[in-house]
């Protein structure tokens, strides 16, 4: 007995359900055709009458109707003249759907569009951020005195040359190491660096050393400068190292050159490192622009 009230129940709620489904999703249907006379076949409706039960049917079990949506039965009936293609356009446009539903509407624009007016906005506002260049302010300010002179820009004459567009200068490289006199390789002149591949210097194994770079900044501040080497032997990359030497700011007569000291390196040891070596040296700074760059040789031997 307890099943049979059990199926009863899920039965009434399933009904009532669909009942409530379909009062919310109900359409006022165009009129029937009327009775005609006994005995005589009844008329099929009009095309125009079929297709607007179609969309209506359509409609109704799709999503729910609007508020007076145009086409309507009841609006036919007072303007039987409108255009029934209208019942598509109001249901395919965005605007019209939000408007017949009680939201507000917008104006629809293109993705590029809406990018460009969003691009356009963060420059206005990125620019209205910035604050005016004052010279005064930056005088008075003395975290931005004290960054200055640590750059070098406390004061003294400018020594860059007007004539030469380069921003650094590189005067020379030089190995220093215990036991023997420095080792200089001449950068000051353009072209210089062009015969040091077929001069190759000796490096007694094992021993420690140091290089020792001289240069010159002008025109504008030099920011991250970095040492790169990359040494090959018989055309294999053997090893690659870098050094990062700094931030400058252009030499004055105070400081007419800057001088970086690298961290001391040990030659390589052995019977096999013996031999001679290629490397290639370059100058870049934080803006990947490289300032100089040139192949020189050595030999690491068993003495010097």
């Amino acid at each position: 007995m307890d099943m049979l009230y059990d199926g009863m129940r899920l039965l009434m709620q399933r009904r009532n359900r669909n009942k409530a489904l379909l009062n919310r999703n109900s359409i006022e249907l165009p009129p029937a055709p009327q009775s005609t006379p006994s005995g005589s076949r009844p008329q099929s409706p009009t095309p125009e009458v079929a297709e607007e039960r179609r969309l209506h049917r359509a409609r109704a079990t799709s999503r729910p109707v609007p508020p007076n949506p145009p086409n309507s039965p009841s609006l036919l009936e007072n303007n039987p003249d409108q255009d029934p293609t209208l019942i598509r356009d109001f249901y395919t446009s965005f605007n019209t759907v939000r408007a017949a539903h009680g939201f507000a509407t917008y104006e629809l624009q293109e993705e590029g569009e809406q990018q460009q007016q969003q691009q356009q906005q963060q420059n206005q506002e990125k620019r209205t951020q910035e604050p005016p260049t004052n010279k005064a302010t930056d005088e008075n300010d003395e975290s931005l005195q004290r960054y200055k002179e640590s750059l070098g820009l406390g004061g003294g004459k400018d020594l860059s040359d007007a004539s030469d567009p380069r921003v650094c200068i590189i005067q020379s490289l030089t190995m220093e190491s215990p036991g023997r006199d420095p080792v200089t390789i001449d950068l000051s002149s353009p072209g210089s660096e062009a015969t040091l591949k077929d001069k190759p210097f000796k490096i007694k194994e094992g021993a420690k050393f140091t290089m020792v770079a001289n240069f010159k900044v002008q025109h504008e501040i030099l920011s991250g400068l970095q040492y790169v080497q990359v040494v090959k032997r018989k055309g294999i990359k053997v090893s690659k190292d870098s050094e990062m030497l700094g931030s400058y700011a252009p030499n004055t007569d105070k400081q007419p050159i800057y001088t970086k000291r690298f961290q001391e390196e040990d030659a390589p040891s052995g019977m096999l490192a013996r031999g001679h070596y290629n490397a290639i040296s370059s100058f870049v700074d934080d803006d990947k622009k490289t300032h100089l760059t040139f192949e020189w040789s050595f030999d690491i031997a068993k003495d010097w």
